[in-house]
């Protein structure tokens, strides 16, 4: 037997059953990492002001985060409850933390790879390449390693 083509209206009606279906679903993500977003905020130096019922989050640092500087950190709104535009700014934003993670491994990488080349270098060759006291490098690892031990809290 041929499949019946649908109506019109009953497409509208799936179309509008999806869609609520998707917005119940984003409702549920953004009650879910709100509040876990805006604390790893802070750890990236973000200031949170509240403001008219409202979370304004911008950083403080406006650092090079690989993808090209951004004086003013960027300012994300976010509200208590859900709405649509507080979802893509909390979806913005943890875009945005995640790169400056991926950043800040990265350094921490080259870093660690600097610290272990200098390592393997004999005084001699540290002096004839002008790295007399390869110091700086490892004690600023040290005071990271510390820091994220939360030794400087």
């Amino acid at each position: 037997m041929p499949k019946q083509r649908k109506t019109k209206a009953e497409l509208e009606a799936e179309r509008a059953e999806a869609k609520r279906q998707a917005e119940l679903e984003q409702a549920e993500w953004y009650k879910e990492n709100l509040m876990p977003t805006m604390e790893r905020a802070c750890q990236f130096n973000y200031k949170i002001t509240v403001k008219d019922n409202s979370f304004y989050l911008r950083c403080r640092d406006g650092y090079e985060n690989g993808l090209g500087y951004d004086p003013d950190g960027g300012c994300f709104i976010l509200n208590l409850d859900y709405n649509d535009d507080s979802y893509w700014n909390l979806r913005n934003l943890t875009t945005d933390l995640d790169r400056r993670q991926e950043y800040e491994n990265e350094q921490e990488r080259i870093l660690d790879a600097k610290v272990e080349a200098l390592r393997k270098l004999s005084k001699e060759e540290r002096d004839l390449l002008g790295l007399e006291n390869p110091g700086h490098l490892i004690m600023a690892r040290l005071t990271q390693l510390d820091q994220q031990m939360g030794l400087y809290d």
